[in-house]
């Protein structure tokens, strides 16, 4: 299970296409808070998450649970990832390689 966190509508829908197109199981969040409030944390293999929307809340979490996290980032966040300690990897804004499937396939291998 792949849990993909982004609040643009249109990027996470396509990112959930491209990975389920990859014989991924995909669930997709608009916010942290509703991510947070269901129960895919517990199953997730890998998180691929909008650096923008890595909330306190979240990061907790997912310090907690030592799960992979992939950030997408358009730069200039670097406080989140080291909230986030050892478990990140980025991938840089835009998409426009297959970096983030490379980078899947690694960590959840």
């Amino acid at each position: 299970m792949i849990v993909v966190l982004d609040e643009d509508e249109a990027l996470r829908e396509a990112l959930r296409f491209s990975l389920e197109t990859e014989g991924y199981r995909v669930s997709a969040f608009g916010a942290a808070s509703e991510l947070l409030d269901s129960d895919q944390c517990s199953g997730a293999a890998c998180f691929v998450i909008d650096e923008a929307g890595c909330e306190p809340g979240l990061t907790q979490q997912l310090r907690r649970q030592r799960v992979p996290v992939i950030l997408l980032s358009s730069g200039g966040r670097r406080p989140q990832r080291t909230r986030l300690g050892g478990l990140i990897s980025v991938v840089e804004k835009p998409l426009i390689t297959d970096a983030l499937s490379r980078r899947i396939a690694a960590v959840v291998q």
